[in-house]
């Protein structure tokens, strides 16, 4: 089983296998997870393990800053931008992946809109109000 040393959790790293490259934000592990794996995640938001003893090689980037991790846009007010008001109706498409325990959380914001869609930012005043919040794994048909 391959160690990781000097390596720690919050890192930006690269990880090279067998059959890929992955890059992400190392992880802790989880407490319950099998020693063999390490757990990065992806730039897509998703967490994967990935067993020790099949890494080739890990390049460490250095610490990401817990400020860039859960970054929240600030709004540009102007007079002459139209008002949009969103209503939110929940769940797992409107929530937010919290980088430093890996977890999501159900938000819904205009701050956490525009961090979503900078864009935004030049169009429209953003109002958005969740009225609803229920993740898809807690949906059952009746």
């Amino acid at each position: 089983m391959r160690e990781i040393k000097n390596i720690k959790p919050l890192h930006m790293v690269e990880i090279k296998t067998e059959s890929k490259v992955y890059r992400g934000i190392l992880l802790e592990r989880p407490e319950l997870m099998d020693k063999k794996y390490i757990v990065i995640k992806l730039d897509s938001g998703y967490n994967i393990g990935i067993k020790k003893d099949r890494i080739i090689e890990i390049k460490d980037f250095g610490e990401i800053k817990k400020e860039k991790l859960n970054k929240r846009q600030r709004y540009n007010l102007r007079d002459d931008m139209p008002v949009v008001s969103i209503i939110a109706t929940g769940g797992t498409i409107a929530s937010r992946v919290d980088y430093l325990t890996g977890g999501v959380h159900s938000a819904f914001s205009a701050e956490e809109l525009i961090s979503a869609v900078p864009e935004l930012n030049s169009i429209a005043y953003i109002h958005g109000r969740q009225i609803f919040n229920k993740f898809s794994e807690n949906m059952q048909p009746e």
